[in-house]
This record gives C-alpha cells, structure tokens and sequence, in this order.
C-alpha cells in the first residue's frame, strides 16, 4: 500500500469507511462512475487505482459480468464472516443446550458471583469470540475475584466492560487470527491491562483508560 500513488490511497481509505458500513462488510461493487461519485475521485484516478490495487495486491479486485467494480478488504469480509459464522453457531449452541445455553456450572456455595450471568453478557456483547461450554472451579475463581473488587461487583460493570472489549480491534480479532476469550479476558494482568487501554490504542489518544471511555459514552 505504501508503493501505491497518493490518489490511491486517498480513494482507498474512503472505500474502506464505505465497506464497513455494508453487508457483507468489507466488499463493495458499484460502477466506476458510482466509485468516482462516492470517492471524489476522477475516472483516470480510478483506473490508477484498479492497476495499482491488482500491483500491489491491497485489496481483492475483478469486474464482474455486468461491468461493476468488485472490490474486498480480505480481513474485513473474512472478519465480518467469520462474526456471523459464530453468532450462528452460538445460537445452534444455545437452542441446543436449553435455557442456560449448554454452559455446565459447579456449584459454588456462599457465592455472590453471577458466573453464569457473566458468560451470558460475555456471549451476547462479543458473538465473535469462543463459546464458553464449561466454566469449572478454576476459572470461576477469577470471576470471583474480580466480582470481590469493588466497582466491579455490578453487572453493569460487566456489560460496560464487554461493550469496551467490543470496540478493540486486537482483542475481538480483526488484527490478528485471535480473539480473546472469557478466561483470558478476566485473568488479572489481562484484567488490568484491558482497563488500563492497552489494547485500545487508537481509542487512547482520545480516553485514557475504560473510565474516561465510559464517562464519555454517559455524555
């Protein structure tokens, strides 16, 4: 992308904001005309950007049967996929383990930890991460111990610190092939780092850490 000319680079930044709003995200077909409009762009900048695209291998480009210009961010339509592919299978999961979605509990006596509550907001807030089918003793304990901080034993402080996991692009997979999972996601130096922005770079030049973020969602 660095070796592609200016324009083309301009024109691809305004395609990319246009493809996450799509569905599928991350694929557009349109005319060149209807591109160049979208764009700002001139037709002569538009095939630069076509002969640069299939140079420099950016993005998925061909044209179609009828004359549209295909164009695909590979990560954001495998991601986009790969997020409706889990909360597929996460619903086939939950309608086929019944009411508590198939998620097996030991029982904790004297408790006040909502584990199970927990894994539900985990579950509806990032569909695209791995399913939680078994939560034993030995997990449940970091719930537990964060549960015992204060300012963190509410669920709304769960569903506020999901909702901030969400807007990660490292931790929700769109970065890497990785997607954070409930127990790294509450084990405590994760724990911590999460709250503390560090995987919130982009975000963090704006919010310092999850409580400016959530301060700033109140106003």
């Amino acid at each position: 992308m660095r070796m592609a000319s200016p324009s083309t680079r301009g024109i691809w930044i305004d395609l990319l904001c246009f493809m996450w709003d799509l569905n599928p995200k991350g694929e557009i077909s349109a005319s060149s005309e209807d591109i160049c409009k979208m764009t700002g762009a001139s037709l002569e900048e538009f095939k630069r950007f076509s002969d640069e695209a299939q140079k420099y291998n950016f993005c998925d480009f061909s044209v179609t049967d009828n004359g549209l210009s295909q164009i695909r961010n590979r990560r954001m339509y495998r991601n986009d996929i790969k997020r409706k592919n889990s909360k597929l299978r996460q619903r086939r999961h939950r309608a086929k383990g019944g009411k508590n979605g198939g998620v097996t509990l030991k029982s904790q006596r004297g408790s006040q930890c909502p584990h199970q509550n927990i894994i539900e907001l985990y579950h509806e807030k990032l569909p695209e991460a791995p399913i939680v089918t078994t939560w034993p003793e030995s997990l449940q304990k970091f719930t537990r111990a964060r549960w015992q901080t204060k300012g963190q034993d509410s669920i709304e402080f769960w569903e506020k610190y999901f909702d901030y996991v969400s807007h990660s692009k490292w931790l929700t997979g769109q970065v890497k092939d990785w997607c954070a999972d409930l127990e790294w996601l509450v084990r405590p130096t994760n724990f911590n780092k999460v709250l503390n922005g560090r995987y919130h770079r982009n975000m963090a030049r704006i919010y310092n850490n999850m409580e400016g973020w959530i301060d700033a969602q109140q106003n």
